[in-house]
C-alpha cells in the first residue's frame, strides 16, 4: 500500500499510537506531523521554490532521513544517547498544533513553519554526552 493513500488518515496518527511512540519510531512520526503541516500551512510556490519536495510523501521520506541522519540520533541506535519520550510527544504535539495557527491558510512561508516547528522540546528528543 502506497503512503499517498494513508495520507488521508494522517490527523488520526496521533490518537492511534499514543502513548506508543519509541525512540526509533520517532524520525517518521516526526516527518509525517511536520510534513503534514508543511503541505496544510504553507504557500504551495513557497514550497515549491524552497525546496524539492514533488509532494507530501516525498517529504516525509527526506524528513525522516534527515532526522535520521543527525549525530544525536545515530548516538541513540549504537546506545550512547538516551532517549525522551515525553519531549518527542511534546514536541509532535507543537508541531501539530501549527495547524491551528491563524496564518495556517496557506498563508505561512516556510521560513516560518521552520522557526515555529522546531521548539525547544523537538531538540532534546535524544541527549547525548558526546
Amino acid at each position: 500500500m502506497s503512503l499517498r493513500r494513508l495520507l488521508p488518515l494522517l490527523p488520526l496518527l496521533p490518537l492511534a499510537t499514543a502513548g506508543c511512540l519509541l525512540g526509533e519510531a520517532y524520525p517518521e512520526r516526526y516527518a509525517i506531523e511536520f510534513c503534514h503541516t508543511a503541505f496544510t500551512c504553507v504557500e504551495g510556490e513557497d514550497l515549491s521554490t524552497n525546496t524539492d519536495w514533488s509532494d507530501e510523501a516525498a517529504c516525509v521520506e527526506q524528513t525522516a532521513e534527515l532526522v535520521r541522519a543527525d549525530p544525536k540520533y545515530e548516538g541513540f541506535t549504537h546506545g550512547d544517547c538516551t532517549w525522551d519520550g515525553e519531549a518527542a510527544h511534546s514536541c509532535l504535539e507543537e508541531v501539530a498544533a501549527l495547524r491551528s495557527e491563524s496564518n495556517c491558510d496557506g498563508t505561512m512561508t516556510l521560513a516560518q513553519l521552520l522557526a515555529d516547528g522546531l521548539s525547544p522540546s523537538c531538540a532534546v528528543v535524544y541527549t547525548c554526552d558526546l
